[in-house]
């Protein structure tokens, strides 16, 4: 890389054009007439690195005040062709013809103060990597979506840890049903008509078993559709569109955007939409099914007071085993859920690591 030309519209140094020869170039010239200057308008125009903190701050600085509001303009000759670069005072980046590498510069007080500095040292060997903004963007890329796995994994944590605390009833309902099951069994060895009537009562338990268990999974698929619908409207309502233009429309920078950033919108807001209208069937689905079981439930109950008559405390005895059976049975199927979300759990550990 070589630098060919350097021209200064504006500010201290207002009217400079330099062509510069090729090979080792000094510049000498009296105290205050501009050296530092020039150096600083050329490491902000080509957006070279500072080799220390301290020191990205004061040159910055010294050279908006060299341009005062104007513009450099830097051509390099990189072997194949020329590039011509020009960065003004307000530009946060270097405009350029095509893609270069900023060159490496040093100021008298940086030469001195990276012998000194152990982090100055570091930076100047950073400063041959290649790529190293490319480098920049992708750990940016990669800590933004571990980030984001944190809280996928916290969300999933909390999730289990919140539900396994109901299986901790498990055992108990097991040994319960157990007791209940034989005394039930003994009630129905006392007669035909007593074990036709269990038998009865014990379909009429699996069907509200059934329906428990489907309710149960109804009302968690509704939760997580109210929390997508919820996420997708809160980040519409931060929503404030694309940047308005004052200018002619046919210069509008984001003019060819808009129409799609506002199709794409209007897909978030159809998708919110649709999980509203799922919570809706969802709930209608419960209302359903809590009929269902309601109806099933009168029927079970009639048939208790039958049993109930022929062998005392026989109702309660089968009431409660259907009550139990169904418990376990929504455990069961919560347990089925940890099991689930705990292969995610171990999948996104995986990912973030």
């Amino acid at each position: 890389m070589h630098i060919k030309r350097i021209q200064i519209e504006e500010g201290f140094l207002s009217g400079l054009d330099l062509r510069l020869p090729s090979g080792l170039v000094a510049v000498i010239g009296a105290r205050g007439t501009g050296k530092t200057s020039l150096i600083e308008a050329i490491r902000f125009g080509l957006g070279a690195r500072n080799h220390t903190s301290e020191a990205t701050t004061e040159s910055t600085e010294h050279a908006k005040n060299t341009l005062d509001g104007g513009e450099i303009t830097i051509t390099i000759d990189d072997i194949f062709d020329d590039i011509v670069v020009s960065r003004s005072a307000e530009d946060n980046e270097p405009r350029a013809t095509e893609a270069f590498q900023p060159p490496i510069i040093f100021s008298q007080k940086e030469i001195e103060t990276i012998g000194l500095s152990e982090i100055g040292r570091l930076s100047l060997l950073d400063g041959f990597v290649r790529d190293r903004a490319k480098l920049r963007a992708e750990e940016a890329e990669i800590a933004n979506a571990i980030r984001s796995l944190y809280r996928e994994i916290a969300n999933l944590e909390s999730e289990i840890a919140r539900t396994s605390t109901r299986l901790a009833e498990l055992p108990s309902l097991r040994a319960q049903i157990l007791s209940l099951e034989t005394r039930a069994a003994d009630i129905s060895a006392t007669s035909a008509v007593t074990a036709e009537k269990s038998a009865r009562l014990d379909t009429f338990a699996s069907k509200i078993t059934a329906i428990a268990v489907r309710v149960d999974t109804l009302e968690r698929f509704e939760v997580r559709l109210r929390e997508w619908a919820d996420a997708l409207d809160e980040h519409m309502e931060e929503d404030f569109g694309p940047e308005p233009w004052e200018g002619e429309a046919a210069i509008d920078p984001l003019g060819p955007f808009r129409a799609g950033y506002d199709e794409a919108i209007g897909h978030v807001k159809f998708a919110s939409s649709e999980f509203k209208a799922l919570m809706s069937q969802v709930e209608t689905a419960c209302l359903v099914a809590a009929g269902e079981r309601q109806k099933v439930e009168g029927e079970a109950r009639l048939l208790r007071g039958e049993v109930e008559k022929l062998v005392e405390g026989a109702g309660a005895i089968t009431r409660q085993l259907a009550a139990s059976r169904s418990g376990i049975a929504q455990l069961e199927a919560i347990e089925k859920v940890i099991v689930d979300r705990r292969s995610r759990l171990a999948s996104l550990r995986h990912r973030r690591d």
